[in-house]
């Protein structure tokens, strides 16, 4: 199923957008800083960048023991900075 979060960076809308991903849901979040008045820049995907993902780790867990070293919201954060 296809869902998307607005305010994904705000109190409900991060642990919405994490439950249904964490579930195997495609998640797009929507947020907008600033009002109608500000100005929105979208900038090109990186090289080898994913355009959708569907991934579940779910098996790697239950199978491997595995589990992520860094942590959903960690991740988006560290790509904000680069």
């Amino acid at each position: 199923m296809r869902i998307l979060v607005l305010g994904g960076d705000g109190y409900l809308g991060w642990p919405t957008a994490m439950y249904f991903s964490a579930r195997g849901h495609d998640v797009a979040i929507a947020d907008i800083i600033g009002g109608s008045g500000y100005a929105r820049t979208f900038i090109d995907p990186r090289p080898g960048e994913v355009k959708e993902s569907l991934a579940d780790i779910s098996k790697a867990k239950k199978l491997l023991k595995w589990k992520p070293e860094v942590s959903f919201k960690k991740g988006i954060e560290l790509l904000k900075i680069e």
